[in-house]
């Protein structure tokens, strides 16, 4: 059996069992203890089918792009001249220079992660540089934004549409690098980032104010009219905007020690990426989750609207989340529409059961099927209140795609070579722009505590 059909039996399983002790009127400490473990395995089995799913979207990538280019230079072996040297005929064989293509933005890469000294660059490093036209002494790249994401669906899976780093001081030299290093960064940002999973995301090459206009007609109606009589005084349709501006955010300096640099067996893009990745990823999610819209972003709990007030101050009910999701007009109520919350109030939620005593929550039993609630799928953004106390705003409910994240630019990425040199550390820094607003709060609402 395949990995991942293992993986959704294995899922099956757990849900069964979990079932199972749901049932319990008054659980042991073992069952609670195993109610614990399985819980867990739960959510760890559902990271690891994602991961798989995207992996193996990108090995059929491969393949197919392996077959497309087999085909193409089938017809051109038959005319190539006999006796070749093998050295030759190795650098012509159109695998081999797919394979060297490949791997020469990695090692690029590495060359200008390591460069602070030109004396650390491999042999390899080095060929790769020259091949790409890129100077590796350069302190500075700027990073393109890799990936695309999806809007039209809530759990759009983000499409890698172009990675690139350009060297912005290397004259008629300039070029542009697939690396994978930068998608892996974006995707790691967005791992940390629930906002931006389900947002409408734009990029604009300029941090330019950008208004946005918005409009809601939902109050208004048409008439019923007799046989010649007026049209009516005209009813106006609300037409207003929203602006978009950009806010800097840094990472701070990743240091990394000399020892690491010269290491050539060390996976050091990974951990360049990962930790640049994380901190950007965090600080942004901050924003655009909580942020006021007063000198910072707006976030997308700021730009939601009052669905419903719990009757209590420390908990709320399945019927108040009900009535959360008919507070949003039937007019933005659809397929795109979703809950998005904490871990900890979600942990709670599945807890919830129904008057038979079965569990509310509906885990997804087939592959590339989200769980839902009432329906609905489930957003996770660790950055919402989690603490069940008065004032709290727990839930939100509505179509994400009228909450817009604007990406401003490209990810600058600098390399300190000498700021921390006497400690003997190389430092990394990235820098981005970005502002976030809810368009239409009417297409989202909030469930807060008494």
């Amino acid at each position: 059996m395949a990995y991942l059909e293992r993986l959704q039996d294995e899922k099956n399983q757990v849900v069964v069992r979990m079932q199972e002790l749901g049932k319990v009127e008054s659980m042991t400490a073992e069952q609670s203890a195993e109610w614990d473990r399985l819980n867990e395995r739960f959510d760890a089995i559902g990271k690891e089918m994602a991961e798989e799913t995207a992996a193996r979207a990108k090995r059929e990538q491969i393949q197919q792009r392996l077959a497309e280019i087999d085909a193409q230079t089938k017809e051109e072996r038959n005319g190539r001249r006999v006796g070749v040297v093998e050295s030759d005929r190795k650098a012509a064989d159109p695998e081999h220079q797919l394979r060297e293509a490949n791997e020469d933005p990695l090692y690029a890469i590495q060359g200008f992660l390591r460069a602070g000294k030109r004396r650390m660059l491999t042999e390899r490093q080095k060929q790769a540089c020259e091949r790409m036209g890129f100077d590796p002494l350069e302190g500075e790249v700027e990073i393109r934004s890799s990936l695309s994401y999806g809007n039209d669906g809530l759990f759009s899976r983000f499409r890698e549409v172009r990675a690139g780093l350009d060297v912005t001081n290397s004259g008629a030299g300039k070029e542009t690098i697939p690396a994978g290093f930068f998608a892996e960064l974006d995707r790691k940002m967005l791992a940390y980032d629930g906002a931006r999973q389900v947002a409408r995301v734009i990029n604009t090459p300029s941090g330019n104010s950008l208004p946005w206009p918005k409009v809601d007609d939902t109050g208004n109606t048409g008439a019923l009219l007799a046989e010649a009589t007026t049209i009516g005084t005209s009813i106006d349709p609300t037409f207003s905007a929203v602006t978009l501006g950009s806010y800097k955010f840094s990472s701070k300096a990743v240091l990394v020690s000399a020892e690491l640099l010269e290491d050539s067996a060390f996976n050091l893009s990974d951990l360049i990426s990962g930790l640049l990745a994380e901190r950007l990823g965090r600080v942004m999610a901050t924003y655009d989750t909580t942020g006021t819209g007063s000198g910072q972003p707006e976030g997308i709990v700021a730009g939601s609207a009052a669905g419903k007030t719990a009757a209590s101050a420390t908990a709320f009910t399945p019927d108040e989340m009900i009535d959360l999701t008919h507070s949003v007009d039937i007019a933005y109520r659809n397929e795109r529409c979703g809950f998005m919350m904490h871990d900890t109030i979600l942990k709670t939620v599945r807890k919830f059961k129904d008057n038979d005593g079965q569990y509310i929550w509906q885990p997804g039993l087939q592959l590339g099927v989200p769980d839902r609630l009432f329906g609905y799928p489930v957003v996770v953004n660790n950055n919402m209140d989690s603490a069940l106390t008065t004032g709290k705003k727990l839930i939100l409910f509505g179509d994400f795609s009228h909450f817009v994240i604007r990406d401003v630019g490209s990810t600058r990425f600098y390399r300190l070579d000498e700021l921390y040199r006497g400690t003997d550390q190389t430092g990394f820094v990235a820098l981005r722009r970005m502002d976030s607003k809810m368009i239409q709060s009417a297409a989202v609402k909030h469930l807060v505590l008494a």
